[in-house]
Parts: structure tokens; C-alpha cells; sequence
């Protein structure tokens, strides 16, 4: 892919539950938080899925090319993973 040539990013990330855990999860993130730098136009946004919600907060927080610019917790099926909304600073 292009760089800043993407629109938008929608991801239902790991989280940690099921599939792989928080270590693989940080490195993960990690690794996304820097694609979706790269790739995303500068009005482009990304929605993620996540249980992460401190490491989301750790990475984008001081982040300096993206930004949360909205989080919402939701409910399924006993847990309470939230959705963000990332985009370019």
C-alpha cells in the first residue's frame, strides 16, 4: 500500500482473550500504530475493535502523527471492548 493513500481502516483487533495476549498485543499494536501512520491519507481515519483499552491509550495517547478522536465502550457477550476512532494529528 501507498503511502497516504488510505482512506479508512476498519479492524477488529486481538484481544488477548481468545487469540494471542497482551504481549503479542503490545508488539502488534505497536507495529499497526506505525502502518496506519504511514498509510493513512491526512483526512483518512481508522475504527478499531479492542479490549486494549490501556495499551490504546498508551500508544495513541502521545502518539505523534495520530490522535483518538473518539472512544465508545460497548457490550458483547459479557465483555466490554471499546471502539475507536484514530486519526492523523
Amino acid at each position: 500500500v501507498k503511502d497516504a493513500s488510505v482512506d479508512t481502516v476498519l479492524a477488529n483487533l486481538p484481544w488477548g482473550r481468545r487469540v494471542a495476549s497482551h504481549q503479542i498485543n503490545r508488539r502488534l499494536y505497536w507495529a499497526l500504530s506505525r502502518e496506519l501512520a504511514r498509510i493513512l491519507r491526512p483526512r483518512g481515519r481508522a475504527v478499531l475493535l479492542t479490549l486494549e483499552r490501556r495499551l490504546m491509550s498508551e500508544i495513541f495517547g502521545d502518539h505523534p502523527e495520530l490522535r483518538i478522536v473518539h472512544m465508545r465502550r460497548l457490550s458483547y457477550g459479557g465483555l466490554e471492548p471499546s471502539l475507536y476512532i484514530i486519526r492523523p494529528r
